[in-house]
């Protein structure tokens, strides 16, 4: 069976990568511009724990369609012709398993732009008629739907499912405290796989903030030990808060992550979200902060030790970097987090 899923821009590959590891017999066929596309034939529910993913789908329907007026009925038809809608919809009441008397369903239209000669809500309008040509006995409503139908459009290009997550999935129920800049949730899970996580690993998180990449790490996969810290008092509280939905222990310290209370060489995995510019006034205390953290963590990694960091100031980390002999970041990956231009860096530690 056919199905895809949002993610991060820019990190299509990683949810690639968890999608092959998490679902048995999954295969990836696509995975560009925010969206990666896979066959499985296993049971609905672990789609659903996916870590990396904004939202996941059953897919219906995709091809090209006029830009001209009529497009809007090629949608409609597209609809139409798949002979996928009785998979697409038994994947999602597999997930709801209620029975009701009358079924119940809203499309929803996305186009991020294009100059097209009709809207948003025709192609809206046009798909909603269609499916319930289909289905006459279901009932079109505006919310709170049994089924979401999902229109997506990219210029002449639309891909067509049926949603199967909620909000829960790119949202998380464990974000009970919030600070300022928190990591998204799916990128910090992002972050976690980089870091090729094995259930042997002593991880840390040295600027743990609201604790979203130990929490994520957490859910990954197991590990030996797992710590983080900050200096900020309010940024630990709220991590404390979060980490009471995690079973496996996670220790919290307030600490300087340019001084660390660890010993040489004792840390196998380190991923963190380190301060971006906006929220550093003069640039020099940036590089300062930078470059005694760089220090720092050479010195507790262990040789053939792996760290992940996301950053906006790349030429900056690049040029502290250069000056660290045992570090060497192997792979880079840009996307935008709020708003910002950011690249999370894969940086191993020689033997």
């Amino acid at each position: 069976m056919e199905y895809y899923a949002f993610t991060t821009q820019g990190l299509e590959s990683i949810t690639a990568r968890e999608v092959e590891y998490a679902l048995p017999d999954a295969v990836v066929t696509r995975a560009r511009g925010g969206i990666v596309r896979f066959t499985y034939s296993g049971e609905q529910a672990p789609l659903l724990r996916l870590g990396t993913t904004e939202d996941v789908y059953a897919y219906i329907a995709d091809g090209t369609v006029s830009r001209e007026r009529k497009g809007k009925h090629d949608v409609a038809r597209r609809l139409a012709a798949s002979p996928h809608w009785h998979e697409a919809v038994g994947a999602a009441r597999a997930l709801k398993r209620k029975d009701v008397k009358r079924i119940t369903f809203r499309v929803v239209s996305q186009r991020p732009g294009g100059d097209l000669a009709y809207r948003r809500a025709d192609v809206q309008r046009t798909a909603a008629d269609a499916v319930q040509a289909m289905f006459p006995r279901w009932k079109e409503v505006e919310d709170d739907s049994h089924l979401e139908i999902w229109v997506l459009q990219d210029d002449e290009y639309i891909l067509a499912g049926v949603r199967l997550s909620d909000r829960r999935m790119r949202h998380r129920t464990y974000k009970v405290a919030h600070i300022g800049a928190s990591l998204k949730p799916t990128i910090a899970c992002s972050m976690a796989w980089l870091t090729n996580p094995e259930p042997n690993d002593i991880f840390l998180d040295p600027m743990c903030g609201a604790g979203t990449i130990l929490i994520e790490r957490a859910y990954c996969m197991p590990y030996l030990i797992a710590s983080g810290g900050d200096a900020d008092a309010g940024a630990l509280a709220a991590a404390r808060d979060n980490l009471l939905s995690v079973r496996r222990p996670v220790s919290l310290t307030r600490w300087d992550a340019t001084h660390l209370p660890v010993p040489d060489g004792t840390v196998s995995r380190i991923a963190s979200n380190l301060p971006f510019g906006k929220q550093h006034s003069e640039p020099e205390d940036l590089r300062a902060l930078y470059t005694r953290f760089l220090r720092e963590a050479d010195r507790v990694l262990e040789p053939g030790g792996r760290m992940v960091l996301l950053t906006s100031q790349s030429e900056l980390l690049r040029d502290i970097l250069r000056g660290r002999r045992r570090l060497r970041y192997t792979e880079t990956y840009r996307l935008t987090v709020l708003g910002t231009r950011a690249t999370i860096y894969c940086i191993d530690a020689s033997y």
